[in-house]
């Protein structure tokens, strides 16, 4: 098999043969046999009998050239592709659900407490801690910090070990919101290292500790008492929505420093929901791994109780090839749900299937459903390799490469909210992946100023406009959105495959001089981008349709 870095951008394509070529363009094997029907109905007969021949030359045709390569993807995959697809459906309906109610992370928190006040909800150590107790244990981290003046939109930092607490504390902070950072919370674990860098912090920060210390060797205020003092009744309400920041979670750095990524409510609620609906989490026989822990139980001496359990699925990621049979056999885990993604990212796939070492799935027959692909980069710069159009040249099988997700900012599901610091956001987003889209901006005669246009490449003709606009009034300023729309079949490079922006904005939007490529343009009453012809053309510039 050719790797990524043993060819250059484009030779797999021009090397295939007819049999590949067919195999990997579902489009071309159609028209083929669209093509063989016709050619069947001429040489036989108009009848029903010509029918069945036309049909059964056009399938035959259809194999042979490699149409069999899809079908035998087809008989293999369409049972996961159809289970992910159907659990993709129902997560999109509850995301819209939670979208339409607005939907945040403490209110659909307090509907589990009224339906389950006295459910466990953690056990931790020796100690259970109930719906309910979370819940009260929130309320007074929420009434302590808006007492002391804390209001919607200030930062508290949290530096604490996994425990109950920990859960409580943000989710107290939560009820009221906050985004410039002004307190640091920590565990008693952590005093030296707070220690450390108590100095170079804002002299106005403040510091609770969690849990007993020694006042003389770290200023600080004990936060037990401070909660201890509260009360355990629900806060005042405080108007907040999806698209407000919950938390910023800082990121391992694999890929260089962490950086704090900023989390929604929205984004919250989908990571939780689309666990438990791909994964068809059950609550009752499930646990939760992460590979080094499967290693560390693996490496253990074998016990009787190794197998006396009722788990029938763990999920989680990082689960070795090497050790994923020996740990299912030694076990005796049903199902393995391995994760592949980012906390931030949009791109994340899932193990619905339980295929041994298998990090998840990208389905063949319908990529449509969700857009996610892998894209060939460059070694040395770890940049994507493009093609002759400018455009990402997808991965075949057995190919290293860099795995990104279509960004859809009004779609909680396909959303990519970033990071604190923009250029770390930008840097992590790659643009014209599969399709062109060319903003720029042309000057008219009939009035003062700029107006902006997108030209998109769209050479199947599957572009949406009113998708289209409803992405553009939900994710762009008025000033910022592309007035005029032009469906281009090719596009102008330099030799070193830049835009040759030029030419668009000479050409301006006149339907006169444009003769080839539609154009369209945001009716502001309507909302919709409406075709531009000569007519409209003459109307926009008599300021008779205004924009």
């Amino acid at each position: 098999m050719t790797k990524v870095n043993d060819c250059k951008p484009g030779l797999r394509r021009q090397t295939m043969s007819l049999i590949e070529v067919c195999a990997e363009r579902p489009v071309f094997m159609l028209r083929v046999g669209v093509w063989s029907i016709v050619i069947a109905f001429i040489l036989f007969s108009r009848t029903t009998l010509a029918l069945y021949q036309g049909t059964i030359v056009a399938f035959a045709v259809y194999i042979l050239t490699g149409g069999w390569r899809f079908l035998y993807v087809f008989i293999v995959t369409v049972p996961r592709d159809v289970k992910g697809l159907l659990r993709y459906i129902e997560l999109k309906w509850y995301m819209k659900r939670c979208s339409r109610l607005n939907s945040t992370v403490t209110s659909e928190f307090a509907e589990i407490v009224r339906k389950y006040p006295n459910k466990k909800c953690f056990l931790h150590e020796d100690k259970v801690w109930t719906f309910k107790e979370v819940d009260e244990f929130s309320n007074r981290v929420a009434n302590s910090f808006s007492k002391a003046g804390y209001r919607k939109g200030d930062v508290v930092a949290l530096l604490m070990e996994s425990s109950p607490e920990y859960v409580g504390i943000w989710l107290g902070l939560a009820k009221y919101n906050r985004s410039e950072a002004k307190v640091l919370i920590f565990g008693k674990e952590f005093i030296n290292v707070v220690k450390e860098v108590q100095g170079p912090l804002n002299h106005d920060f403040k510091y609770y500790c969690f849990g007993d210390f020694d006042s003389n060797v770290i200023t600080a205020q004990p936060l037990n008492k401070f909660l201890e003092e509260s009360s355990v009744m629900p806060p005042p309400l405080v108007l907040c929505n999806q698209k407000d920041r919950l938390m910023y979670i800082y990121t391992s750095g694999t890929t260089g420093l962490p950086k704090p990524a900023i989390i929604h409510h929205a984004r919250y609620i989908f990571i939780s929901a689309g666990i438990r609906i791909m994964m068809h989490v059950r609550f009752n026989d499930v646990a939760q791994y992460i590979g080094e822990i499967c290693r560390y139980l693996l490496a253990s001496p074998p016990k009787p109780t190794d197998t006396e359990h009722r788990v029938r699925l763990i999920f989680g990621n990082g689960l070795r090839s090497q050790i994923w049979k020996p740990f299912v056999g030694r076990f005796r885990v049903k199902e393995i749900g391995e994760i592949y993604g980012s906390t931030e990212g949009n791109a994340n796939i899932v193990n619905i299937d339980n295929q041994p070492n298998a990090v998840g799935f990208v389905s063949r027959i319908a990529p449509w459903a969700y857009p996610v692909t892998l894209i060939r980069i460059d070694k040395d710069t770890n940049e994507p390799l493009r093609d002759k159009n400018g455009l990402c040249i997808q991965c075949k099988p057995d190919e290293p490469g860099e795995f990104v997700g279509k960004i859809i900012n009004s779609d909680p599901v396909r959303d990519f909210s970033g990071y604190v610091n923009e250029k770390a956001t930008e840097k992590k987003i790659v643009h014209s992946v599969l399709e062109r889209a060319i903003p720029h901006s042309c000057q008219e005669i009939w009035c003062e100023g700029r107006a902006g246009m997108a030209a998109i490449f769209d050479e199947y003709n599957t572009l949406d406009l009113k998708a289209l606009a409803r992405g553009v009034y939900e994710s762009l300023a008025p000033y910022a959105r592309p007035l005029f729309v032009r469906i281009v079949k090719e596009v102008d490079m330099t030799g070193t495959y830049k835009l040759r922006k030029v030419d668009f904005q000479m050409q301006g939007i006149n339907p006169k001089v444009i003769k080839k490529d539609k154009l369209f343009y945001l009716n502001s009453k309507t909302s919709q981008y409406e075709v531009l012809d000569e007519q409209v053309y003459e109307s926009i510039c008599n300021e008779k349709i205004r924009l």
